[in-house]
This record gives C-alpha cells, structure tokens and sequence, in this order.
C-alpha cells in the first residue's frame, strides 16, 4: 500500500481542482452517512456493507467497483484515470484490519488499475480537515463553497448518466419497485412485472397511462430546498393501500436516484420499524445508484427518529380504514424489529 501525508494529499487535491482535470479518482470509504455530512471536495463514496462483508468473511468475491458507476469504470478500465486517493476515518491506520473498509476498497480497486497508483491518506477525514477545511464539503447548505456545489451537480449529472439507460424497474419488495422516468414510458414493461400503481415523485415526468394505472403524483423538485418530508406519510398510504389490493407500485423520478429513492427509503424504515443506514444498504445492495441529496438525508434522518421512537406516529386514515394481518419482509440479516403495519386507505 502507498500512503500519503496530508500535505502531499493537498498539494495533489489543488492541482487536480485548479485544472479543472478529471484523471485522479478520489474515494471516501467512510458508510453513506458519513460521507453524505461531510467528504472531501469531488470524492466519491465507496464502502462495504455488512451484508457484502460477511460474504468477504466467507470467502466470497465482491465488486465494489460498481457502486463507481458506468462511467468512471470505463474511465478506469481504459487508464483515462492515472491515480486514485483514498481516506478514511483513520480506522484502518489504527488497527490494519483487512475486513477494515478501507483495504477491501483498495483490494477492488487494485483490480483496475496498478496499485502503485493507489494511495491511501495516512490521517483520517476529520484531520484532514481541521488543516484545510476549505477542501472538504459539508450538509449544510448555507456554507457549502461555490465550488463544492458545481462539484456536486457534476456529479449527480454523472448519476444520471449512468442511470438512465437501466432497462426496467428495480424490484425492491415483491410489490415495490423503483424506475426512472423511461420505465414509466414503457407500458409493456410494466404490465410484464405486474405494476399496478405508479407513484410520480417529480414535477416534470407525465403521467402516460391514466387508464392503465393508478397514479399519484408529488410534484417536487430534487433540491436543497424541497421539504419531500411532508409527503412521506401519504406516499407509505398509497404503496400500502396498493399491496393490500394485491397490486405493485412502481416509485420514480427522472433518473431514478434522487427523490424516488428517498421515498423508498422511507417506506421501508417506517414498514419495518429500522434505522435509515439499514434501509440505505438493503435498497443500495438491490440498485447501486441511489443518491438522495444532502438535504433529503437529513430529511431522512429526522424521519428515523420519529421511526423508532416507542409509541409511533400512525398514519392518519382519509377514510374508514381496516388493519390487515402482519406480513413478512426480506431476508437482510438479523433484523429483529417488529413490522408497522400501516392502514388500508382507500382512494377511489
């Protein structure tokens, strides 16, 4: 392994930024969470849940690479990125542990480029930024840099590239799925899956099929100042009322990563009563380009709170409403929780 002082680390970090080049690939390894209050100025987030590292503690094979996405893959496979750098929160440092996130990350990313060209920051994040802070992004949207903002929108224009060419829904539950704005165009595609509902999280895709699905509609827009919280109660009601007729719901936006994702996310934390980081690893393990912006996170995070207080919130019925039998989730670990059942609403 190469590692590398935090000067040099600078050095390098105002180089690439100044030129405005795109032949370094700089990689947080810290969980989602983490990276999502704070990174580095254009790093992306790759790490290792713990669903994929009891399968490394198996003996299994894994390709983290994919959580990069299409694009920088390629770039990688045809040597278009020279160097790579890679931090932590100085975890693996500490304890050189290979089940560490950081040396399976390195381990993956060795496999496409010489590791020679690897290196590894030797201190970790939060030192990294108490000396240059003005190199590091965080959620709050009031100090973000103007340059940590063109950097974000780059790569969420990245994402969307990535994902737009995905050829049919994602199935994150028997009865819940999630698409991007051409799935919804594609009516034989969701027929053949057995879409029943669709559930529009975006202000600008139609509504193609009025007569074929039942819709719902929340017209926002995927930015830092959109309150998506609000619209999360009525969101479970409508892709629970959908199950309990024995129908599928299909969730989307434009591309799939953003908002259509943080509705997921929050349907699956309230149905089985779990914390956001377990959601995010079950939905990522199915559908690696989920990035739901800093804001929504945040919005998540509140919304966990009120998941796992004691005495939760119910969601309030629009009408007369009846509670079904409780009902089985995913195999995803040892999930302990009871399932909420929410109530029947009924619509028409």
């Amino acid at each position: 392994m190469n590692f590398i002082n935090s000067y040099t680390f600078f050095n390098n970090l105002e180089q690439h930024l100044s030129e405005s080049t795109d032949n370094i690939l700089l990689i947080d390894t810290r969980s989602y969470l983490s990276y999502n209050e704070d990174h580095i100025i254009g790093a992306c987030n790759v790490y290792c849940p713990p669903i994929l590292k009891r399968r490394v503690r198996n003996g299994g094979k894994i390709r983290l690479e994919s959580m990069l996405g299409c694009e920088i893959q390629n770039k990688l496979k045809t040597g278009q990125i020279g160097r790579i750098y890679m931090y932590d929160d100085g975890t693996y440092l500490q304890n050189g542990d290979e089940m560490s996130d950081m040396f399976i990350v390195w381990t993956s990313m060795c496999k496409l480029v010489n590791s020679k060209n690897c290196f590894i920051l030797q201190s970790s994040f939060k030192e990294f930024q108490k000396t240059y802070p003005h190199l590091c992004q965080t959620s709050d949207y009031t100090q973000v840099h103007d340059t940590t903002v063109e950097m974000d929108k780059a790569c969420r224009r990245a994402l969307y590239r990535t994902d737009s060419t995905q050829s049919e829904p994602i199935m994150l539950k028997d009865y819940l799925y999630i698409g991007n704005s051409a799935n919804a165009s594609c009516k034989e595609g969701m027929i053949n899956l057995g879409i029943t509902a669709i559930l529009n999280v975006s202000n600008t895709c139609q509504n193609h099929f009025c007569s074929d699905f039942r819709y719902k509609t929340i017209s926002v827009e995927d930015d830092g100042s959109t309150d998506l919280a609000k619209w999360f109660r009525e969101a479970i009601q409508f892709i629970d009322n959908e199950k309990y007729r024995g129908g599928k719901t299909m969730v989307h936006c434009h591309a799939g990563i953003s908002r259509s994702a943080t509705i997921c996310l929050a349907y699956i934390m309230y149905n089985e009563k779990i914390d956001l980081n377990t959601a995010f690893e079950y939905v990522k393990s199915r559908k690696h380009e989920i990035s739901p912006n800093l804001s929504f996170m945040q919005q998540l995070l509140t919304f966990e709170k009120e998941v796992l207080c004691k005495t939760p919130t119910p969601v309030s019925p629009c009408r007369s409403c009846s509670v079904p039998a409780g009902f089985s989730f995913y195999n995803f670990g040892n999930l302990s929780s009871p399932v909420l059942v929410s109530p029947t609403v009924d619509f028409t």
